[in-house]
């Protein structure tokens, strides 16, 4: 199912914005870019190496990348850097214990990487699923260039950060792809 950022709810205002200019600008400039957008939208930039870990107890889907879906696939997906040129991640994830929309997402590549994610897409099926209207707005995607990872293989985690306090669920090794 698609991600969508639309409705009230949605926390990053330049959302179509910053996808565009994560696609055409390069993932390395596009991540000042986040930091220097959430740092001028009211919010402080989040410092993942400041956060404490709670675990991995929440409910969270990396539902695609570049649009294969993750749990139809037996092993790893194969991404062709030349033909694809860009890597884009898709999912959702919520704060369990808030029982509310989580901060925010970062995908863990390798156990190194933090990539920040756009959170805050439309996902009514997520809040059917489990009963919680609080849920809605739990989508996230990730768009950046495949230029920035050496051809080779890669695990996916996820740092959920805690809708209140430094803290975040950490979901290791989540998915796993291939870099051609």
């Amino acid at each position: 199912m698609p991600v969508h950022f639309s409705g009230p709810q949605v926390r990053h205002r330049y959302t179509i914005l910053a996808i565009y200019v994560i696609v055409l600008w390069g993932a390395s400039n596009a991540f000042l870019y986040y930091s220097w957008r959430i740092s001028n939208a009211g919010e402080p930039a989040i410092v993942t190496s400041s956060l404490t870990s709670i675990g991995s107890d929440t409910y969270f889907s990396l539902d695609t990348i570049n649009a294969q879906i993750v749990s139809q696939t037996t092993s790893a997906i194969i991404i062709h850097s030349p033909q694809d040129g860009t890597i884009t991640i898709t999912g959702w994830a919520v704060d369990k214990q808030a029982n509310t929309t989580a901060r925010t997402v970062f995908l863990i590549i390798n156990g190194t990487l933090d990539v920040p994610t756009l959170y805050g897409g439309d996902r009514p099926d997520v809040a059917a699923a489990l009963g919680n209207p609080h849920f809605e707005y739990s989508g996230f995607i990730a768009t950046f260039s495949s230029s920035i990872l050496p051809k080779g293989h890669y695990t996916i985690s996820l740092k959920i950060v805690a809708l209140n306090g430094p803290y975040f669920y950490y979901e290791q090794n989540v998915a796993y792809f291939i870099l051609e």
